[in-house]
C-alpha cells in the first residue's frame, strides 16, 4: 500500500476516533458490527443481513455467473436492495440513459424495438414498457445521488433471478431470458478458448538480431562401455554461436583414440519474414543437406551452400521433411495427431532426419519425442496445414543448393567416398489460388555419376476448394523414373488418400527394381479432444512381376495417462514368410512411474509372439531416476537388459548403466552430460537440457532509477525475482547480478515473458514497461531488459458546492486515468467522504478525468480534469482536487421569435433572417428545448420582469413589422 492509502488511514482513523468521543460511540459500534458481518467467514448470513441497517449504502459487486459484470451502488432494503438504475444498466449493457433534473430515464432493453422509459406523472413515476405504461409504487424508489429501484422491481422488468450476500458484498444474478451481453461474453469466452487452444503470445515481440559474435553455448555428452571382451569411450560436444551475423552450429564425436567418428560444421541465417538477399528466409553453408528437385527425391550430404525462401519448416504438398539436431545414443519417435507414423533408434550421427513423411488433409499436429540413454524424454511440437489452396496467386518460391556430395569440412574415420560437386534446384509458381507448378533439376560434376543427373516437374490443384490433385514426375539420365499421382480430400478430421505410383529403377542399363503402388489411405481422429487417432491403409503392389495385396491397420488411444496404440499388417506377399503379423504399444504414468511396454506377434502362417519390451522409468526424487529395459527378441533367441541409476541436478545429467546380453554378456555404461552457456554480461551458467537446439532468453530485472527504459550503472540489480515464460512453462530467479536464464525455449514460437512482482523485495517497485514476448533462435541466447520503477499514486478529494455556497463530499464519483498517449491506464471511484486514490501507476504525465456521463446525469459542472506528473523522486502526489457545483438557475422572460418541430429548421430559418433584420437584435439570441425535445423556441433576449419582455417585444416588432414576438418564461443556468 502506497504513502497515500496510509496517510488517508491514519486520517480517517484519528477523525473516526474524535466523532465517537465526542458524540456517540454507537456508530462506531455498528461500524465495527458491519466489517466483521462482511469479513467473517463464520457469520451466519441472517447475522451478517442485520449488521447492515436498512438505508445503508452499499458497493456490491455483480456477477453472472462465473463472470464479474462490476460494481453497483445499491441502498440496503430488508433481504435485498434498491439498485441504482444508471448502474445496473450499465452492467448489463442495456443502453438506458438517466438524468436527475428532470427525473427521466430512457432507453432500451435486450433489442431496440423493446423501448424503455420512466417518466415524472402526479403524484409518482410511470413505466412505459413492453407497451404498457403501468405506475411505479413510490416506496420502490429512493432518490440520492442516482435513481435507486427495487431489487423485486428490476428482477420482473428484465427477467432476471437476483441473490444477494451481504456477508461478500455480492449479488448473483441469472437470466430468465436472454440478453446481448451473454452472447457477447460467450463469444469473448471462444475467442480467449481458441487463442489457448492455438497457444498464441499477447505481447510485441521483442527482436531478436544476429550478432557478429556471441558467446558459445555447448551440449557435451560423454559415454563409456565396458564388455567382457573390450571398453569404449565416445566424447560428443554439440554447439551454437553467433558468427559474422551467421549462426554457426557444430558437432564433433571423438572416440577412445581421440579419432574423429563424426563431425558437421555448418552457419545459417533464418528469417521468416524473408528480408535475406534474394527475399530467402534461409541461408545455409558447410555441411549441408541439398536442395530436393521433387518431393521423390532424396537430400544429399556434403561441404557447400543453400539458399531457400520457402517458409520455414515447410512442407511440399502433403509430405515433409523433419531434422535436428541430438546426441548420440538417442532415440526419437514421430507422432502425427497422436499417431506413432515413424522413429529412428540409436542415433549416432548428431542429427535425425526424417524424410517423405506423409501428412494428411486439414489439420497435422507432429509431436517428435526423444529418449536419451539416460531416461531423458523431451518433447517438440510442430503443425502443419495441407489444404486445396496455393500460397498465394503470383508468388514464386525457390530452393537452390551446390554441395560437393559425400564431403565434410571436418575428415572423419569413416568419411565417405566423394562423389563430386552436385548442383540442385526446384522452383515453384502459384499461377492461380487453386494451381501451382513446380520444376526442378539435379546434376551431378563427375562424369562417372551423371546417370544419376534429374529432372522434375509437379503440379498442385484444387478442386472446388475442397479436395487437391498432386502430380509429381522424376527422371534420370540413367532411365531411372518415378511417377506420383494423389488424390486427397478430408473434413471434420477425417481424410482420404487415393494415389498410385510407379518407379523404375536401372543400374548401368540394366532394370534392378520395377514398383507399382496403388493405394487407398483413410485417416481420421475423434472430434473435440482428438484422443484417438486411425489409419487404414489398402495397397496393391506390384513388384518385379511379384503381385500381392497388402492391408494395414493403426489405432491410438489416448485416455487421461495412458497412450494405447496397436498396429496390424495383413498381405499375401510369396516372398516372405509371415502373412498376417502386428504390434502392440503401451505407455503410461502410474505413481510417478513412466513405462512403456510392447509386444510383436505373428497370426499367420503360424500364431505366435515374435518379441517384447518393457521400459521403466522413475523420479525417485526430484535430482534421482531409476530406469530399467528388459528387450527379448523371441524370433532370434536374443534378450537383454538393464537397469541404471541418474542423478540430475541442475547442472548436469549422470548415470550408470549395469546390464547383461545374451550373446555378449554383462556389460557396464557410464554416461554424463551438461550443457553451458554464457550471458552477455558474462554470467556462466549450466543446464542437464539442451541449449544448442533450443532457444534460450536472459532476461534483466533492475531498478530503472531515471525510468529511461535502458540499464545504467547506478541502477540497481534485483536479485531473487521470478521470470516466467507463459506459452512455453519455464521459469528461473534472477541470480545476484539479476540476470535469470530461461534455458531450452522452443525456437520461433514465440512466448510471453513476465515478471511476478510479488517475488520483488522491494513492494514499491513495477515494471516500467509492457510486457513483451520473444521468438527464440536455436543455438543463441536473447538478453531483453525488464526494468522496474518506483510504484507512483496520486491522491486527492471531489467535492461539491451546492446552490448556497456550501461544500459536499461527492461520494462514488467515477474516475478514468489516462496517459500521454491518452489511453486509459486504470478508472477508479471516490470514497464516502470524497476522497479517490490512484495506485500502481508508472512515472510519468496523466490526465485524471471525471466520468462525463456522470456529470450529465447528475447535472455537475465544474474542471472535469486534472493533469499530474509521477516521478520517482516524488512518487506520491497530493492536491489532484475536483470542486463541482451544481448550476445556477433563475426564472427569467424571453422575448420569442418562433417555435420549430427541429433544431435544424430553427437554425436554418434564423440564419436567413438575421441577414434580414436589424443587427442590434442579433447580438445575444439563444434557442430553449422543451423537455421532451419535440419543440425548439427561438429567443432574442431575456429579461428580469415580465413587463421589461413585453417592452422588448414591442421594439422588435417596431423595426421589424414581419417579425412576430411573444414573451415566454425560462429558466437559465
Amino acid at each position: 500500500m502506497g504513502n497515500g492509502c496510509l496517510k488517508w488511514l491514519l486520517l480517517n482513523a484519528l477523525l473516526l476516533c474524535q466523532v465517537a468521543m465526542a458524540l456517540d460511540i454507537d456508530g462506531l459500534r455498528v461500524l465495527k458490527d458491519r466489517y466483521e458481518a462482511v469479513n467473517s467467514p463464520a457469520v451466519l448470513k441472517a447475522a451478517a443481513e442485520d449488521a447492515l441497517a436498512d438505508g445503508e449504502l452499499l458497493i456490491l459487486d455483480m456477477y453472472l455467473g462465473k463472470y464479474h459484470l462490476g460494481s453497483i451502488l445499491g441502498i440496503k432494503d430488508g433481504n435485498s436492495a434498491k439498485l441504482s438504475l444508471a448502474d445496473i444498466s450499465r452492467a448489463l449493457d442495456f443502453p438506458i440513459e438517466v438524468t436527475l433534473d428532470p427525473i427521466t430515464a430512457t432507453g432500451w432493453v435486450r433489442a431496440e424495438e423493446n423501448r424503455f422509459s420512466i417518466v415524472e406523472s402526479d403524484p409518482g413515476f410511470n413505466l412505459n414498457f413492453e407497451g404498457k405504461t403501468v405506475p411505479i409504487p413510490l416506496e420502490a424508489l429512493a432518490l440520492e445521488d442516482d435513481l435507486y429501484i427495487s431489487s423485486q422491481l428490476l428482477d420482473s422488468w428484465f427477467a432476471l433471478r437476483s441473490r444477494y450476500d451481504f456477508r461478500k458484498l455480492r449479488i448473483d444474478i441469472e437470466t430468465l431470458k436472454p440478453i446481448p451481453l451473454e452472447q457477447k461474453l460467450a463469444r469473448q469466452q471462444r475467442a480467449q478458448q481458441s487463442r489457448s487452444d492455438l497457444n498464441t503470445a499477447r505481447f510485441p515481440t521483442e527482436p531478436h538480431d544476429y550478432q557478429q559474435l556471441s558467446t558459445p553455448l555447448l551440449d557435451i555428452q560423454l559415454s563409456t562401455t565396458s564388455t567382457r571382451d573390450e571398453t569404449k569411450a565416445n566424447l560428443s560436444m554439440l554447439g551454437a554461436n553467433d558468427l559474422s551475423y551467421l549462426n554457426v552450429q557444430y558437432f564433433l564425436a571423438l572416440n577412445e583414440q581421440g579419432e574423429v567418428n563424426n563431425a558437421r560444421l555448418l552457419a545459417e541465417r533464418l528469417d521468416p519474414q524473408g528480408s535475406l538477399p534474394g527475399n530467402a528466409t534461409a541461408i545455409t553453408f558447410g555441411d549441408i543437406y541439398s536442395s530436393k528437385p521433387s518431393p521423390l527425391s532424396t537430400s544429399l550430404e556434403g561441404i557447400g551452400l543453400r539458399l531457400h525462401n520457402f517458409p520455414l519448416n515447410h512442407q511440399f504438398g502433403n509430405e515433409v521433411e523433419l531434422s535436428g539436431s541430438v546426441q548420440p545414443g538417442w532415440d526419437v519417435e514421430v507422432y502425427r495427431n497422436n499417431l506413432l507414423i515413424d522413429s529412428q533408434l540409436d542415433i549416432q550421427s548428431g542429427e535425425y532426419r526424417f524424410q517423405q513423411l506423409p501428412l494428411l488433409y486439414g489439420a497435422n499436429n507432429i509431436e517428435i519425442v526423444l529418449y536419451g540413454p539416460q531416461g531423458q524424454i523431451e518433447r517438440r511440437y510442430d503443425s502443419y496445414f495441407v489444404g486445396a489452396a496455393t500460397g498465394g496467386r503470383g508468388r514464386i518460391y525457390y530452393d537452390f543448393s551446390i554441395n560437393d556430395q559425400g564431403q565434410r569440412l571436418i575428415e572423419e574415420t569413416n568419411n565417405s567416398v566423394r562423389q563430386g560437386l552436385t548442383f540442385s534446384a526446384l522452383g515453384r509458381a502459384d499461377l492461380t489460388d487453386w494451381f501451382s507448378v513446380n520444376v526442378g533439376a539435379r546434376q551431378l560434376s563427375e562424369s562417372e555419376f551423371t546417370d544419376y543427373n534429374q529432372e522434375a516437374w509437379g503440379t498442385r490443384t484444387s478442386l472446388l476448394g475442397v479436395a487437391m490433385l498432386q502430380t509429381d514426375s522424376l527422371r534420370e539420365q540413367g532411365g531411372s523414373y518415378e511417377d506420383h499421382y494423389q488424390f486427397t480430400t478430408g473434413m471434420d478430421g477425417q481424410s482420404l488418400n487415393v494415389s498410385y505410383r510407379d518407379k523404375q529403377v536401372i543400374d548401368n542399363g540394366t532394370p534392378t527394381l520395377t514398383r507399382e503402388i496403388w493405394q487407398l489411405r483413410l485417416n481420421g481422429y475423434s472430434k473435440g479432444d482428438r484422443t484417438q487417432s486411425w489409419e487404414q491403409s489398402f495397397e496393391y503392389i506390384d513388384e518385379n512381376s511379384v503381385s500381392y495385396g497388402r492391408y494395414t491397420n493403426q489405432f491410438g488411444w489416448s485416455l487421461n495417462d495412458h497412450y494405447f496404440s496397436h498396429q496390424l499388417i495383413l498381405q499375401n506377399n510369396p516372398v516372405i514368410d509371415t502373412n498376417a503379423s502386428g504390434e502392440f504399444n503401451w505407455q503410461t504414468y502410474w505413481q510417478q512411474v513412466f513405462s512403456r511396454f510392447s509386444v510383436g506377434y505373428d497370426l499367420s502362417p503360424h500364431s505366435a509372439f515374435t518379441s517384447w519390451a518393457i521400459d521403466l522409468n522413475s523420479n525417485l526424487s526430484p535430482t534421482t531416476s531409476m530406469k530399467a529395459n528388459y528387450t527379448d527378441n523371441l524370433a532370434l533367441d536374443v534378450q537383454q537388459g538393464y537397469i541404471s541409476l541418474g542423478w540430475r541436478p541442475s547442472a548436469l545429467s549422470v548415470s550408470a548403466r549395469l546390464g547383461k546380453h545374451s550373446q555378449n554378456g554383462v556389460f557396464a555404461a557410464l554416461y554424463a552430460q551438461t550443457s553451458i552457456g554464457k550471458t552477455p554480461q558474462s554470467n556462466l551458467f549450466t543446464s542437464n537440457r539442451s541449449l544448442v537446439n533450443r532457444g534460450s532468453v536472459a532476461v534483466r530485472v533492475f531498478h530503472d532509477k531515471n525510468n529511461n527504459q535502458i540499464y545504467d550503472a547506478d541502477d540497481q540489480m534485483l536479485p531473487g525475482v521470478l521470470v516466467k515464460s507463459i506459452q512455453q512453462p519455464t521459469r528461473a530467479q534472477t541470480d545476484e547480478n539479476g540476470v535469470a536464464v530461461l534455458a531450452s525455449i522452443a525456437t520461433f514460437d514465440a512466448t510471453d515473458i513476465e515478471v511476478d512482482t510479488g517475488t520483488i523485495a522491494d513492494l514499491f517497485l513495477m515494471p516500467g514497461r509492457e510486457s513483451l514476448s520473444v521468438s527464440p533462435r536455436p543455438g543463441a541466447i536473447q538478453l531483453i531488459d525488464m526494468p522496474m520503477v518506483t510504484i507512483g499514486e496520486i491522491e486527492g478529494f471531489i467535492n461539491k458546492r451546492n446552490n448556497s455556497g456550501k461544500l459536499q463530499n461527492a461520494a462514488y464519483v467515477p474516475i478514468s486515468v489516462y496517459d500521454e498517449s491518452n489511453q486509459l491506464v486504470t478508472t477508479t471511484m471516490s470514497e464516502f467522504d470524497g476522497y479517490y486514490l490512484v495506485s500502481d501507476i508508472k512515472p510519468g504525465r496523466y490526465r485524471i478525468e471525471i466520468d462525463s456521463d456522470y456529470l450529465s446525469q447528475h447535472n455537475l459542472l465544474g474542471t472535469s480534469h486534472i493533469e499530474k506528473i509521477v516521478t520517482q523522486q516524488n512518487p506520491l502526489v497530493s492536491g489532484a482536487n475536483f470542486i463541482l457545483r451544481e448550476p445556477m438557475s433563475a426564472k427569467r422572460f424571453a422575448t420569442t421569435i418562433g417555435r420549430f418541430k427541429s433544431l435544424a429548421s430553427l437554425k436554418l430559418y434564423w440564419q436567413i433572417q438575421q441577414r434580414q433584420v436589424d443587427q442590434a437584435l442579433v447580438q445575444n439570441w439563444f434557442y430553449t428545448s422543451a423537455e421532451n425535445a419535440n419543440e425548439h423556441l427561438l429567443h432574442l433576449s431575456h429579461h428580469d420582469t415580465e413587463s421589461a419582455a413585453q417592452e422588448r417585444c414591442q421594439q422588435i416588432t417596431n423595426l421589424d413589422s414581419k417579425l412576430t414576438c411573444e414573451v415566454t418564461e425560462v429558466t437559465l443556468q
